[in-house]
């Protein structure tokens, strides 16, 4: 399959989600919501490096999407647990790449105040659910940020991690701050690109290595 049919058919599978995931459950949603990150597996295979990381992670989120989608009594937090581990996968893949020496990236440099101010804005409404979100939040932030430290040729991590903050940011300003209109569909579009960006830029950087 080539790359331009994979994107085809991925796009074609997040966006039959998006314009169902309003109409209710119906027989095996949560596959249906996780089956476009499921393809992602055929690209880190197609790579044939970072197969591990990358798939570990590629799986984790899979898991999320469907604890998220089920009607259990601890979706939520069970969700949480899936992506964070999902993000330390992403970390252990993204470090051996990683410049520390590009802490003065504009990307970067921006997404500190961002991640602060998001950070004070939501934790203070979370509740009894502090603790979790807070760890959740600075595992996000670490992953966000060793993406960005990938060196400049790798446009599809800087996009990747930028995607994934702004979804869960969404996702936090939703559930805990400020319900608002479309948020199915903003957390949805942004966390779909998210993990496409950040397999595509794993992938990348595996060709380029070999």
């Amino acid at each position: 399959m080539s790359q331009q049919r994979f994107l085809a058919l991925y796009a074609l599978l997040a966006l039959s989600y998006l314009f169902v995931m309003g109409t209710g459950q119906y027989p095996l949603h949560y596959l249906h919501k996780a089956a476009p990150v499921l393809m992602l597996l055929w690209m880190v295979w197609r790579a044939g490096a970072h197969w591990l990381g990358a798939g570990l992670a590629v799986l984790l989120s899979a898991t999320g999407d469907i604890l998220l989608a089920l009607p259990l009594a601890s979706s939520f937090m069970l969700g949480l647990s899936a992506f964070l581990l999902a993000h330390l996968a992403y970390m252990a893949v993204l470090w051996p790449m990683a410049d520390r020496q590009r802490w003065r990236h504009p990307a970067l440099i921006a997404l500190f105040p961002a991640l602060i101010g998001m950070a004070f804005w939501v934790l203070p409404s979370t509740g009894e659910l502090m603790l979790p979100v807070a760890v959740y939040m600075l595992v996000l932030s670490i992953m966000a940020i060793t993406a960005m430290l990938v060196p400049a040729q790798q446009p599809w991590l800087l996009a990747g991690a930028w995607l994934f903050v702004v979804s869960d940011a969404c996702i936090a300003i939703n559930k805990f701050t400020l319900p608002f209109a479309a948020s199915g569909w903003v957390i949805m579009v942004t966390y779909y690109l998210a993990q496409y960006c950040l397999i595509r830029g794993i992938c990348a950087h595996a060709s380029r290595s070999r």
